[in-house]
């Protein structure tokens, strides 16, 4: 069974490679979701689904805040740095933030980890 945050990064990942996920992609998503604690759909923060569906629809944001607890759960951040292996994207971990680009969406997703908060914003797509 299929969680939601499997489902969530299966969609980002079509969508930014313009094909539908491989067996192998869906298996990679799978084990990146259990080895980080997060297949249970009770474990997931909302935040995390709403910033992945935000991203897929190229959405640009204002800072978002997210709740301060999810700060101590290292696993939500885990997943976030191995997006770049399902998802065609580039991850960059500054100081305070990550950075996330995807130029096929045409997006920059900034969290600012030390504030709680992240932004979408629109980038010239490649």
């Amino acid at each position: 069974m299929t969680g939601k945050l499997e489902e969530a990064i299966i969609s980002l990942a079509e969508a930014s490679s313009f094909t539908p996920a491989t067996a192998q992609i869906k298996t990679k998503v799978h084990e990146i979701v259990w080895q980080n604690n997060l297949d249970e759909d009770s474990a997931v923060p909302q935040w995390l689904l709403e910033f992945l569906k935000q991203i897929e629809q190229g959405k640009q944001t204002e800072w978002i805040p997210y709740p301060d607890s999810d700060y101590s759960f290292p696993d939500v951040f885990e997943v976030i740095a191995e997006l770049d292996e399902v998802v065609p994207m580039k991850y960059e971990h500054k100081e305070e933030s990550i950075v996330l680009t995807m130029e096929s969406l045409g997006v920059e997703a900034v969290i600012w980890v030390e504030s709680g908060q992240y932004q979408i914003r629109r980038i010239q797509a490649a």
